[in-house]
C-alpha cells in the first residue's frame, strides 16, 4: 500500500464519512469541488509568512538582451517590425523614439513570431495581435529595450530576494504605484543598464488560462544571465490518479479539512465535532514543518525574508 493518497483515495475516504447522499453523482461533485477549495486555497496557503518549501522552483535559463534600433514597422495586424534583434518570441520590450509611427511609441509589447535577427511581430500583454494598420506610416529610427520575459510556467509569487542576475544582488520587486510614482527616479524610460527593480505580472484570458511575465526596470543594455525563485502553481486535482503535490504524511489534512467544510454545510458527517481539532492539528503540523526548514536555512546563513 502506497504511503501517499490519490485524488480518488481522498474522494473515497471524505465519502465515507458522509451520512446520506454518499453515492450520488451530485454528492461526489460536490466532494471533489470542496476537496479542492481545501487543498489549493486553505493548506496550500497556511503558512502567510514562508513559501512552502516543496513548492519553490528555481530557473536560470533565461537572459537579456541589448536594445536594438528599429529600422521600420509595417502597417498591418499584427505590426512587424524590422530590426537586427536578438529577441525571442514572448520577449517583453518597449519602443522608444519611432519616426513617423508616433502611435508605436512608449508602448510596451510583446514579442510575437521572430525571424532571428530580421523581424519581430508586436503582440499586446495579452498575447493579441496589435493592429498597426492605421497608425501613421513609419519613417525612420527607433529602439526596442528589452523590458522583461514570459514566463514559460505560471508561479504563484516569486521568493522575496530570489530574483538576481548572475554575480549582482537580487533585483528588488516594485508594484505599480512606486513604479508611477518614480520613487528615486523615473524608472520607466528609454534608460538601459543593469536591471535593478522587477515585476511580477499576471494576465488571465477569458477561460482563466494563466500567463506571467517579468517586467524590469531598467530596460536591459546588454546580455545578462538571470536567476529565480519562485512558488510554482499547483493545479486542481481533477483524475483519480491525481497526486497532492503535499509531503505524503499530510495528505490526510484534506481529507479533514473537507470534512469539516462539508459539516458547515447541509450534510450530515460522522462524527461531525471531532473533525475541526483534527484539521487544526493537521494545519499547524504543516507550517510547523514548514517554518523547521526555514529555520534551517537561516542557521546556514541564507536568511529569508530579511
Amino acid at each position: 500500500m502506497a504511503d501517499y493518497l490519490t485524488f480518488g483515495d481522498i474522494v473515497t475516504d471524505v465519502g465515507r464519512a458522509i451520512k446520506q447522499y454518499q453515492t450520488t453523482t451530485d454528492a461526489k461533485a460536490l466532494i471533489k469541488s470542496v476537496i479542492n477549495q481545501v487543498y489549493l486555497q486553505e493548506i496550500l496557503q497556511a503558512d502567510k509568512l514562508y513559501p512552502l518549501f516543496w513548492l519553490l522552483t528555481l530557473n536560470d535559463s533565461r537572459r537579456s538582451v541589448a536594445s536594438c534600433s528599429v529600422t521600420g514597422i509595417t502597417q498591418a495586424s499584427p505590426g512587424v517590425v524590422s530590426a537586427d534583434h536578438d529577441f525571442v518570441v514572448g520577449d517583453i520590450v518597449t519602443l522608444y523614439s519611432i519616426g513617423g509611427m508616433t502611435e508605436a511609441n512608449n508602448r510596451t509589447y510583446k514579442v510575437g513570431t521572430v525571424v532571428a535577427g530580421t523581424s519581430f511581430q508586436l503582440l499586446d500583454l495579452t498575447g493579441a495581435s496589435v493592429d498597426t494598420t492605421l497608425y501613421t506610416a513609419y519613417t525612420s529610427g527607433g529602439t526596442a529595450v528589452h523590458r522583461g520575459i514570459t514566463l514559460a510556467s505560471p508561479v504563484t509569487k516569486m521568493v522575496k530576494g530570489g530574483v538576481n542576475w548572475h554575480g549582482h544582488s537580487p533585483m528588488v520587486e516594485i508594484d505599480p504605484v512606486a513604479l508611477e510614482a518614480g520613487e528615486d527616479q523615473d524608472w520607466w524610460n528609454s534608460g538601459t543598464g543593469l536591471p535593478e527593480r522587477f515585476m511580477h505580472y499576471k494576465q488571465f484570458a477569458a477561460a482563466g488560462t494563466e500567463t506571467d511575465m517579468m517586467l524590469w526596470f531598467p530596460g536591459a543594455q546588454q546580455v545578462d544571465y538571470l536567476r529565480y525563485w519562485a512558488q510554482k502553481n499547483v493545479a486542481r486535482l481533477a483524475a483519480d490518479a491525481n497526486v497532492p503535490q503535499l509531503p505524503w504524511m499530510f495528505h490526510d489534512a484534506i481529507t479533514a479539512g473537507a470534512i469539516v467544510r462539508l459539516g458547515e454545510s447541509d450534510v450530515q458527517v460522522e462524527n461531525q465535532v471531532i473533525w475541526p481539532t483534527i484539521y487544526r492539528n493537521h494545519l499547524d503540523a504543516i507550517v510547523n514543518y514548514n517554518r523547521d526548514w526555514w529555520e534551517k536555512q537561516q542557521t546556514l546563513g541564507k536568511p529569508y525574508l530579511l
